[in-house]
Protein backbone atom coordinates (compact mmCIF):
# COMPACT_ATOMS: atom_id res chain seq x y z
CA UNK A 1 0.00 0.00 0.00
CA UNK A 2 1.76 2.87 -1.38
CA UNK A 3 2.05 5.96 1.72
CA UNK A 4 0.16 9.19 1.57
CA UNK A 5 1.35 12.10 -0.30
CA UNK A 6 2.39 14.64 1.64
CA UNK A 7 2.43 18.10 1.11
CA UNK A 8 5.38 20.42 2.65
CA UNK A 9 6.21 23.96 2.13
CA UNK A 10 8.54 26.46 2.81
CA UNK A 11 7.95 29.99 3.19
CA UNK A 12 10.87 32.40 1.75
CA UNK A 13 9.70 36.13 1.91
CA UNK A 14 10.60 36.60 5.54
CA UNK A 15 10.73 34.72 8.66
CA UNK A 16 7.27 35.31 9.91
CA UNK A 17 3.67 34.93 8.19
CA UNK A 18 2.23 37.70 9.20
CA UNK A 19 -0.89 37.28 6.95
CA UNK A 20 -2.99 35.45 9.23
CA UNK A 21 -5.32 34.24 6.22
CA UNK A 22 -2.55 33.24 4.39
CA UNK A 23 -0.80 31.15 7.92
CA UNK A 24 -4.43 29.65 7.95
CA UNK A 25 -4.38 28.68 4.61
CA UNK A 26 -1.34 27.03 4.94
CA UNK A 27 -1.75 25.44 8.04
CA UNK A 28 -4.79 24.51 6.65
CA UNK A 29 -3.54 22.59 3.82
CA UNK A 30 -0.10 21.61 4.40
CA UNK A 31 1.10 18.76 6.53
CA UNK A 32 4.13 20.74 7.62
CA UNK A 33 5.68 24.72 6.81
CA UNK A 34 9.16 25.53 7.17
CA UNK A 35 10.47 28.81 7.77
CA UNK A 36 14.12 30.26 8.01
CA UNK A 37 14.89 32.37 10.82
CA UNK A 38 16.33 35.67 10.87
CA UNK A 39 18.17 35.17 13.66
CA UNK A 40 22.06 33.28 14.37
CA UNK A 41 20.24 30.18 15.48
CA UNK A 42 22.29 27.22 13.89
CA UNK A 43 21.22 24.62 16.84
CA UNK A 44 17.73 23.39 16.59
CA UNK A 45 16.06 26.54 15.99
CA UNK A 46 12.63 24.88 16.21
CA UNK A 47 12.79 23.70 20.04
CA UNK A 48 14.95 27.05 21.05
CA UNK A 49 11.63 28.62 19.65
CA UNK A 50 8.72 26.56 20.82
CA UNK A 51 10.83 26.71 24.30
CA UNK A 52 11.01 30.57 24.45
CA UNK A 53 9.68 31.77 28.06
CA UNK A 54 7.11 34.50 27.82
CA UNK A 55 8.72 37.52 28.49
CA UNK A 56 12.46 38.13 27.83
CA UNK A 57 14.64 40.99 26.59
CA UNK A 58 16.65 41.81 23.36
CA UNK A 59 19.83 43.41 23.35
CA UNK A 60 21.10 45.16 20.63
CA UNK A 61 24.74 45.96 19.71
CA UNK A 62 26.54 48.53 17.52
CA UNK A 63 24.80 50.56 14.90
CA UNK A 64 21.21 48.62 14.04
CA UNK A 65 18.52 50.11 12.40
CA UNK A 66 15.45 50.69 14.08
CA UNK A 67 14.07 48.61 11.31
CA UNK A 68 16.10 45.66 12.11
CA UNK A 69 14.77 45.97 15.86
CA UNK A 70 11.30 46.34 15.02
CA UNK A 71 11.50 43.23 12.32
CA UNK A 72 13.46 41.19 15.32
CA UNK A 73 10.85 41.96 17.96
CA UNK A 74 8.09 40.99 15.05
CA UNK A 75 9.85 37.82 14.65
CA UNK A 76 10.44 36.92 18.69
CA UNK A 77 6.46 37.73 19.45
CA UNK A 78 5.22 35.56 15.62
CA UNK A 79 7.43 32.74 17.95
CA UNK A 80 5.65 33.00 20.83
CA UNK A 81 2.15 33.66 19.49
CA UNK A 82 2.67 30.46 17.34
CA UNK A 83 4.14 28.61 20.19
CA UNK A 84 1.21 25.34 20.07
CA UNK A 85 1.99 25.15 16.20
CA UNK A 86 5.84 25.05 16.76
CA UNK A 87 7.39 21.67 16.25
CA UNK A 88 3.82 20.50 15.19
CA UNK A 89 3.21 22.59 11.80
CA UNK A 90 5.88 24.89 12.03
CA UNK A 91 9.68 24.02 11.46
CA UNK A 92 12.55 26.65 11.54
CA UNK A 93 15.66 25.98 9.96
CA UNK A 94 19.35 28.26 10.54
CA UNK A 95 19.52 30.57 7.63
CA UNK A 96 22.67 29.59 5.51
CA UNK A 97 25.47 31.68 6.49
CA UNK A 98 25.25 30.93 10.23
CA UNK A 99 24.75 27.47 10.15
CA UNK A 100 28.45 27.36 7.40
CA UNK A 101 29.74 29.39 10.15
CA UNK A 102 28.49 27.08 12.72
CA UNK A 103 29.64 23.87 10.98
CA UNK A 104 32.97 25.51 10.13
CA UNK A 105 33.61 26.47 13.76
CA UNK A 106 32.55 22.23 15.11
CA UNK A 107 35.64 22.10 12.81
CA UNK A 108 37.78 24.25 13.88
CA UNK A 109 37.47 23.46 17.54
CA UNK A 110 37.61 19.13 16.58
CA UNK A 111 40.96 20.47 14.42
CA UNK A 112 38.89 18.44 10.68
CA UNK A 113 38.86 21.61 8.84
CA UNK A 114 40.33 20.71 5.93
CA UNK A 115 42.25 24.07 4.42
CA UNK A 116 40.46 23.83 1.24
CA UNK A 117 36.79 24.40 3.02
CA UNK A 118 38.22 27.57 5.56
CA UNK A 119 39.89 28.88 1.85
CA UNK A 120 36.48 28.44 -0.25
CA UNK A 121 35.04 30.56 3.01
CA UNK A 122 37.22 33.23 2.58
CA UNK A 123 37.16 33.32 -0.82
CA UNK A 124 33.32 33.55 -0.68
CA UNK A 125 33.70 30.05 -3.07
CA UNK A 126 31.85 27.76 -0.22
CA UNK A 127 28.46 25.75 -1.62
CA UNK A 128 26.74 28.08 0.70
CA UNK A 129 28.33 31.48 -0.10
CA UNK A 130 27.92 30.82 -3.89
CA UNK A 131 23.54 30.09 -3.23
CA UNK A 132 23.93 33.66 -1.21
CA UNK A 133 26.30 35.23 -4.09
CA UNK A 134 23.76 33.94 -6.71
CA UNK A 135 20.59 35.27 -5.02
CA UNK A 136 22.03 38.91 -4.78
CA UNK A 137 23.29 38.52 -8.52
CA UNK A 138 20.09 37.33 -10.11
CA UNK A 139 17.83 40.09 -8.00
CA UNK A 140 19.80 42.98 -7.34
CA UNK A 141 16.65 44.97 -6.09
CA UNK A 142 16.22 43.06 -3.37
CA UNK A 143 17.85 45.16 -0.38
CA UNK A 144 16.16 43.55 2.79
CA UNK A 145 18.59 41.73 5.08
CA UNK A 146 16.25 39.82 5.83
CA UNK A 147 15.48 38.17 2.84
CA UNK A 148 18.36 38.06 1.47
CA UNK A 149 18.74 35.75 4.80
CA UNK A 150 15.80 33.57 4.29
CA UNK A 151 15.40 33.21 0.51
CA UNK A 152 18.23 31.74 -0.47
CA UNK A 153 17.94 29.06 2.13
CA UNK A 154 14.49 28.69 1.48
CA UNK A 155 15.45 27.71 -2.18
CA UNK A 156 17.87 25.32 -1.15
CA UNK A 157 15.76 23.81 1.08
CA UNK A 158 13.49 23.49 -1.74
CA UNK A 159 15.58 21.83 -4.22
CA UNK A 160 17.18 19.39 -1.60
CA UNK A 161 14.25 18.44 0.08
CA UNK A 162 11.79 18.52 -2.75
CA UNK A 163 10.02 21.41 -0.42
CA UNK A 164 6.85 23.76 -1.94
CA UNK A 165 8.01 27.12 -2.22
CA UNK A 166 5.36 29.74 -0.25
CA UNK A 167 4.93 33.15 -0.69
CA UNK A 168 2.02 35.71 0.08
CA UNK A 169 3.87 38.50 -1.62
CA UNK A 170 2.81 39.90 -4.79
CA UNK A 171 5.85 42.25 -4.68
CA UNK A 172 8.31 39.25 -4.32
CA UNK A 173 6.83 36.56 -6.30
CA UNK A 174 8.71 33.08 -6.01
CA UNK A 175 11.85 33.44 -8.07
CA UNK A 176 12.71 30.02 -8.32
CA UNK A 177 9.77 28.98 -10.86
CA UNK A 178 9.82 28.31 -13.91
CA UNK A 179 8.49 25.67 -16.65
CA UNK A 180 10.45 22.67 -15.11
CA UNK A 181 8.61 23.49 -11.92
CA UNK A 182 5.56 23.31 -13.26
CA UNK A 183 4.47 19.77 -11.85
CA UNK A 184 1.70 18.63 -10.05
CA UNK A 185 2.70 19.17 -6.27
CA UNK A 186 3.11 22.79 -7.28
CA UNK A 187 -0.01 23.29 -9.29
CA UNK A 188 -2.28 21.46 -7.04
CA UNK A 189 -0.70 23.64 -3.64
CA UNK A 190 -1.54 26.65 -5.53
CA UNK A 191 -5.17 25.89 -6.70
CA UNK A 192 -5.57 24.68 -3.35
CA UNK A 193 -4.60 28.18 -1.48
CA UNK A 194 -6.95 29.86 -4.43
CA UNK A 195 -9.59 27.68 -3.35
CA UNK A 196 -9.30 28.18 0.31
CA UNK A 197 -9.43 31.72 -0.21
CA UNK A 198 -13.09 31.06 -1.25
CA UNK A 199 -13.98 29.23 1.96
CA UNK A 200 -12.04 31.60 4.33
CA UNK A 201 -13.85 35.00 5.86
CA UNK A 202 -11.70 37.92 4.12
CA UNK A 203 -10.53 38.93 8.04
CA UNK A 204 -9.44 36.07 9.78
CA UNK A 205 -7.10 35.56 12.38
CA UNK A 206 -7.75 32.11 13.99
CA UNK A 207 -5.32 31.45 17.19
CA UNK A 208 -2.93 28.41 17.07
CA UNK A 209 -5.01 25.86 19.37
CA UNK A 210 -8.36 26.73 17.03
CA UNK A 211 -5.87 25.90 13.77
CA UNK A 212 -4.53 22.59 15.72
CA UNK A 213 -8.65 22.05 16.29
CA UNK A 214 -9.29 22.50 12.27
CA UNK A 215 -6.87 20.70 10.70
CA UNK A 216 -8.10 17.89 13.01
CA UNK A 217 -11.52 18.09 12.34
CA UNK A 218 -10.87 18.58 8.61
CA UNK A 219 -8.10 15.82 8.60
CA UNK A 220 -10.51 13.35 7.13
CA UNK A 221 -11.53 15.01 4.30
CA UNK A 222 -7.97 16.54 3.54
CA UNK A 223 -6.68 13.53 1.19
CA UNK A 224 -9.80 13.82 -1.31
CA UNK A 225 -9.64 17.30 -1.50
CA UNK A 226 -5.70 16.99 -2.61
CA UNK A 227 -7.00 14.36 -4.69
CA UNK A 228 -9.82 16.63 -6.46
CA UNK A 229 -7.32 19.56 -6.80
CA UNK A 230 -4.74 16.99 -8.21
CA UNK A 231 -7.52 16.17 -10.94
CA UNK A 232 -8.11 20.16 -11.45
CA UNK A 233 -4.55 20.82 -11.94
CA UNK A 234 -4.12 19.03 -15.18
CA UNK A 235 -6.89 22.34 -16.35
CA UNK A 236 -4.13 24.37 -14.73
CA UNK A 237 -1.13 22.92 -16.51
CA UNK A 238 -2.97 23.62 -20.07
CA UNK A 239 -3.99 27.06 -19.25
CA UNK A 240 -0.12 27.79 -18.09
CA UNK A 241 1.56 25.88 -20.60
CA UNK A 242 3.41 28.80 -22.09
CA UNK A 243 3.76 30.88 -18.80
CA UNK A 244 7.07 31.58 -16.33
CA UNK A 245 5.22 34.23 -14.42
CA UNK A 246 4.29 32.83 -11.33
CA UNK A 247 1.66 35.71 -10.81
CA UNK A 248 0.37 34.81 -14.32
CA UNK A 249 -0.18 31.28 -13.01
CA UNK A 250 -1.70 32.11 -10.07
CA UNK A 251 -4.15 34.30 -11.98
CA UNK A 252 -5.06 30.89 -14.18
CA UNK A 253 -5.86 29.23 -10.74
CA UNK A 254 -7.47 31.85 -9.01
CA UNK A 255 -9.67 31.91 -12.34
CA UNK A 256 -10.14 27.87 -12.07
CA UNK A 257 -11.59 28.52 -8.56
CA UNK A 258 -13.68 31.18 -8.77
CA UNK A 259 -15.21 29.92 -12.13
CA UNK A 260 -15.78 26.46 -11.52
CA UNK A 261 -15.21 25.62 -8.04
CA UNK A 262 -17.11 28.51 -6.12
CA UNK A 263 -20.17 27.79 -8.70
CA UNK A 264 -20.19 24.32 -7.58
CA UNK A 265 -19.99 24.94 -3.75
CA UNK A 266 -22.54 27.77 -3.91
CA UNK A 267 -25.28 25.54 -5.75
CA UNK A 268 -24.34 22.71 -3.12
CA UNK A 269 -24.37 24.42 -0.29
CA UNK A 270 -27.96 26.01 -1.50
CA UNK A 271 -28.85 23.02 -2.34
CA UNK A 272 -28.45 21.83 0.90
CA UNK A 273 -29.91 24.54 2.38
CA UNK A 274 -33.21 24.44 0.83
CA UNK A 275 -33.48 20.61 1.16
CA UNK A 276 -32.75 20.15 4.62
CA UNK A 277 -36.13 21.04 6.25
CA UNK A 278 -38.17 19.33 3.58
CA UNK A 279 -35.99 16.38 4.44
CA UNK A 280 -36.71 16.18 7.66
CA UNK A 281 -40.05 16.37 6.91
CA UNK A 282 -40.46 13.92 4.69
CA UNK A 283 -37.53 11.61 6.46
CA UNK A 284 -40.36 10.96 8.94
CA UNK A 285 -42.59 8.97 6.86
CA UNK A 286 -39.61 6.83 5.94
CA UNK A 287 -38.38 3.69 7.29
CA UNK A 288 -36.61 4.60 10.67
CA UNK A 289 -33.32 2.99 9.77
CA UNK A 290 -32.67 5.74 7.34
CA UNK A 291 -32.36 8.36 10.15
CA UNK A 292 -28.21 7.73 10.99
CA UNK A 293 -27.74 7.72 7.32
CA UNK A 294 -29.40 11.46 6.57
CA UNK A 295 -27.94 12.82 10.02
CA UNK A 296 -24.77 11.75 8.78
CA UNK A 297 -25.40 13.38 5.81
CA UNK A 298 -25.41 16.46 6.95
CA UNK A 299 -23.21 16.31 9.91
CA UNK A 300 -20.47 15.43 7.58
CA UNK A 301 -21.97 16.81 4.46
CA UNK A 302 -19.64 14.78 1.92
CA UNK A 303 -21.95 15.45 -2.06
CA UNK A 304 -21.25 12.24 -2.47
CA UNK A 305 -23.27 11.05 0.53
CA UNK A 306 -26.17 13.66 0.11
CA UNK A 307 -26.68 12.53 -3.26
CA UNK A 308 -26.85 9.25 -2.21
CA UNK A 309 -28.60 10.17 0.69
CA UNK A 310 -31.31 12.11 -1.50
CA UNK A 311 -31.46 9.83 -4.35
CA UNK A 312 -32.56 6.78 -1.48
CA UNK A 313 -34.93 8.72 0.35
CA UNK A 314 -36.62 10.25 -2.55
CA UNK A 315 -36.71 7.98 -4.90
CA UNK A 316 -36.87 10.56 -7.78
CA UNK A 317 -34.52 13.42 -6.15
CA UNK A 318 -35.43 15.88 -9.49
CA UNK A 319 -33.45 18.66 -9.37
CA UNK A 320 -31.25 17.33 -6.84
CA UNK A 321 -29.63 14.82 -8.83
CA UNK A 322 -30.34 16.44 -11.80
CA UNK A 323 -28.40 19.69 -10.60
CA UNK A 324 -25.40 16.83 -9.48
CA UNK A 325 -25.22 15.37 -12.66
CA UNK A 326 -24.79 19.24 -14.02
CA UNK A 327 -22.56 20.22 -11.64
CA UNK A 328 -19.50 17.50 -11.72
CA UNK A 329 -17.11 19.11 -9.83
CA UNK A 330 -19.87 19.66 -6.90
CA UNK A 331 -19.80 15.83 -6.58
CA UNK A 332 -15.89 15.27 -5.62
CA UNK A 333 -15.77 14.22 -2.38
CA UNK A 334 -13.10 16.91 -2.21
CA UNK A 335 -15.41 19.95 -1.79
CA UNK A 336 -16.67 18.96 0.95
CA UNK A 337 -13.45 19.84 2.45
CA UNK A 338 -14.29 23.69 1.48
CA UNK A 339 -18.02 23.11 3.42
CA UNK A 340 -16.11 22.31 6.62
CA UNK A 341 -13.72 25.10 6.47
CA UNK A 342 -16.69 27.35 5.89
CA UNK A 343 -18.50 26.16 9.50
CA UNK A 344 -15.68 25.83 11.15
CA UNK A 345 -14.43 29.75 10.51
CA UNK A 346 -18.14 30.94 10.21
CA UNK A 347 -18.18 29.81 14.17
Amino acid sequence: MNEEKRYIGVYYPDAVIENRRALATFCLFFDEIHLVTMADLARDPTDYLKSLPDTFYINTFGGVSQELIDRTKQFYKFALKNRELIGKVIFYHPHLFDSHVTDLSKKILSGGLPTDELFNFITGKSEEMRLITEFEEKFPHIKDEIVLRTAPTALKLSQTNNYILLSDSSTLPIPAFSREDINVANLTSILAEECINIALPTCIDMEPEELLEAREKLNDQLVPFRMTMQKLSSHLKKSVENMDDIKEIKSEAKFIAESEVEPALYELQRRIDIEKDKFWIRIFGKIFNWIPLVANSFMAPSPDNIYKTFSKVYGDAGDIIDGAHKVNIAREPGISFLLKIKEITSK
